[in-house]
């Protein structure tokens, strides 16, 4: 009688081991067939933000530039009177180039030496290296010198008037 009871047991154990062993693998399957899912989900969605983020080819930059650079600031002031320094200091909109400036820029009335000219990102620094006389008014006409950076767009004909006396000099004749 042990021996039919322990066949007993060890028959209900193994159907139970193998009823277990089949909802276990169907658990797994359910499960490994989920996770297949999820993962084609996963990886087809990494495919369309990676297909969609990178367009090949050279982009626009938006509208050409046209204008030519403006003078935000200038120190001393264009039309300025009483002024004693040494140096011009014109800051722009943008950065800007030198075109033939020994050619383009004329100055009244002349110098002796030579301008000294230098860049600080967007101003243009002019050291006049020379004395100015008393009570001159002082004109620097640029020409085409002044381009922008990138365009190459002309600033024209500007001038920068000032003087080291209490009046600007209008260089007009008065007929009474």
């Amino acid at each position: 009688m042990i021996e039919s009871l322990f066949r007993f047991f060890i028959f209900c154990s193994i159907r139970n081991i193998l009823y277990f062993w089949k909802f276990l693998s169907l658990e797994m399957k359910k499960l490994i067939d989920s996770m297949r899912t999820n993962i084609l989900l996963i990886i087809f969605i990494l495919y369309l933000i990676v297909s969609s983020c990178a367009k090949i080819g050279a982009p626009t930059g938006g509208p050409k530039d046209e204008d030519p650079p403006r003078i935000l600031k200038s120190i001393p002031s264009n039309y300025s009177v009483g002024y004693d320094g040494n140096k011009v200091e014109l800051t722009f909109d943008e950065y800007i180039q030198l075109k033939n400036l020994d050619k383009e820029l004329l100055i009244s009335p002349p110098l002796k030496e030579r301008l000294l000219t230098r860049f600080r990102q967007k101003t243009l620094i002019i050291d006049l290296n020379n004395e100015l006389h008393d009570s001159t008014t002082y004109t620097l006409n640029f020409g085409n010198a002044l381009l922008d950076n990138n365009e190459g767009n002309i600033l024209p004909n500007y001038e920068f008037v000032f003087s080291t006396g209490k009046m600007l000099d209008t260089l007009s004749v008065v007929v009474m």
